[in-house]
């Protein structure tokens, strides 16, 4: 009995996170919706910009630098005119040094699993100079981790319960739209005139990233923080660089 309360415990959600989600009505959803929409759409225009450009030196990286950050300014700035507090899309001293543990302990773990050991069996070594490891973690933490989180697990996935009152379908619904909205760029990117296809073929990466939505769905959760989801969110995708 004792195993399964602390096994509870480590899932539990914060109380304020369910306080909170408890309080948004239908046109917040709304909202949350007409934010998704707005990003899929500024995802898709940075595709298409890459793709007439013709050029191999990664625009798109480099557009997504300030599209993001206006995007973060934008859901900022909906959080202020819908008289809401900085805590409802996680932006909160509390628990801070709890949810930045919790981000480093299973980041640092997943780390190790997912590219450490592999690379040193594989005989992958550190080919990253130092500048360009500062851009990395500055693009992933920032404009990758932050961006996402905030929109994703902090503004949209917490209103959807303003329309959707199930925990699951609504934790299911955000992992749709965080994985679909990985779509557009890679689409249009490459032209955007075969979707069929582009889906059989990234289908296996979409089906990751619903399943990635619910682990930082459940760092953000557990001490309604970004601070968890987005240092994670950083390690992982940087756990694809470093080692080649």
């Amino acid at each position: 009995m004792k195993l399964k309360n602390k096994i509870k415990n480590i899932f539990a959600t914060d109380p304020d996170y369910k306080q909170m989600v408890s309080s948004y009505n239908k046109k917040d959803t709304l909202v949350a919706i007409g934010l998704y929409i707005f990003v899929v759409f500024a995802y898709l225009g940075i595709g298409i910009i890459d793709f007439e450009s013709s050029t191999n030196f990664g625009l798109g990286l480099i557009l997504a630098i300030p599209v993001n950050i206006f995007l973060i300014i934008i859901c900022i700035r909906l959080v202020k005119l819908r008289r809401q507090k900085p805590n409802s899309i996680g932006l909160t001293r509390k628990n801070l040094i709890k949810s930045l543990l919790l981000g480093l302990i299973a980041g640092g773990t997943c780390f190790s699993f997912i590219s450490i050991i592999p690379a040193i069996l594989a005989g992958g070594k550190w080919q990253l100079g130092f500048g360009i490891l500062l851009f990395l973690i500055f693009y992933q933490l920032v404009i990758v981790g932050f961006c996402e989180e905030i929109i994703f697990r902090g503004f949209i996935q917490t209103r959807l319960y303003g329309l959707v009152k199930s925990d699951n379908l609504a934790k299911i619904l955000g992992g749709v739209l965080f994985a679909t909205m990985h779509i557009p760029y890679p689409l249009f990117s490459a032209g955007g005139d075969n979707f069929t296809e582009f889906l059989a073929n990234d289908s296996s990466r979409l089906v990751v990233l619903f399943v990635w939505h619910f682990v930082f769905n459940f760092l953000y959760r557990k001490y309604n923080s970004l601070a968890a989801p987005v240092i994670f969110h950083c390690i992982m995708n940087l756990s694809k660089e470093i080692f080649k």
